[in-house]
């Protein structure tokens, strides 16, 4: 009979080593897989970094455009603020409307005004015709109280 001795005494190693190659070619090829699937990954995410930093450079644009304009609505508030201040300063008894309203209720006429109050013939004119019903109203109603008694 013929025996075929199919382990000789380096034929164990031999296996061995060929289950590592084989072992070893399939981890190196699962990290190749791992690596191209990673450098997938990082080109998209390097995709929206890109894209997200355009974004935010047209936010920063943008939030500079709004503070330039704020600054200049400040300043224009600001000059309107103290030349109404001034305006006031220079003729204080455009201050006191509530006097000029008074006057007019009081039956005084546009040139009264213009004395008194130091304004325009025309604005004296606009207090008299918003006014003057306020006038006449108050007299009917104090009439009408006196009469009905």
């Amino acid at each position: 009979m013929l025996e075929l001795d199919v382990f000789t005494p380096g034929s164990g190693i031999l296996i061995f080593l060929t289950l590592f190659v084989i072992l070893q070619g399939a981890f190196m090829i699962g990290l190749w897989l791992t690596h191209r699937r990673q450098k997938h990954i990082n080109q998209t995410m390097q995709v929206d970094i890109d894209r997200l930093n355009k974004e935010l450079t047209a936010l920063c644009a943008a939030a500079v455009a709004v503070d330039r304009r704020i600054f200049k609505s400040v300043d224009k508030i600001e000059a309107l603020r103290q030349h109404t201040e001034s305006a006031f300063q220079e003729n204080p008894s455009h201050t006191d409307i509530g006097s000029i309203i008074e006057r007019v209720q009081q039956g005084a006429d546009s040139d009264v005004l213009v004395k008194e109050f130091n304004c325009s013939r025309e604005e004296a004119e606009l207090y008299i015709t918003l006014h003057a019903n306020t006038r006449v109203k108050a007299r009917s109603e104090s009439e009408d109280n006196y009469t009905v008694g």
